[in-house]
């Protein structure tokens, strides 16, 4: 497929390790702007408290973001595992339907030679049957009408 799910999902991992990071940003952040708000009283302060807000929803939105991001490959490794695990199934049935096939073929072919070795046995049998009945009655012009039906009989009957 041209993508390495294990890889995949490594990545996915690494994102969520960076996410568990922006997390620990975030509760520093919480804890500065408490620290803040709690320790210094001026004019500053609300641009201070306003910067931090500001940085505490740019911290949420990434990390939205990347949360999106790892479950999106996550997905995306998935899906592609079991796309190709459903073409290896495909391959191994077509696979095996080939092979039972040439299983099927090889047998009708030992069949039709069984069958052919039997015809030929027969006919020399019948051949060599009509030679000794021709010897026998060969001298004999009574006979011969007889021979033609019995021959013409066994060649009909091998056709």
């Amino acid at each position: 497929m041209g993508i390495d799910v294990n890889y995949a999902n490594g990545q996915a991992a690494r994102l969520r390790a960076q996410i568990a990071e922006l997390n620990g940003v975030r509760e520093l952040l919480n804890r500065y702007k408490a620290e803040v708000s709690r320790h210094w009283q001026s004019a500053e302060t609300g641009y201070i408290l306003r910067a931090v807000d500001r940085s505490l929803q740019d911290t949420d939105k990434l990390i939205a973001a990347l949360g999106e991001l790892s479950d999106g490959i996550v997905s995306a490794a998935a899906a592609v595992r079991r796309e190709e695990e459903a073409e290896r199934q495909l391959a191994e049935r077509e696979r095996r339907k080939r092979e039972q096939c040439r299983q099927a073929e090889t047998a009708r072919e030992k069949e039709a030679r069984s069958a052919l070795e039997r015809l030929r046995s027969e006919y020399e049998k019948a051949s060599a049957e009509f030679s000794d009945i021709k010897r026998l009655y060969a001298g004999s012009a009574v006979f011969r009408p007889l021979l033609k039906r019995q021959y013409e009989a066994a060649r009909e009957k091998l056709r």
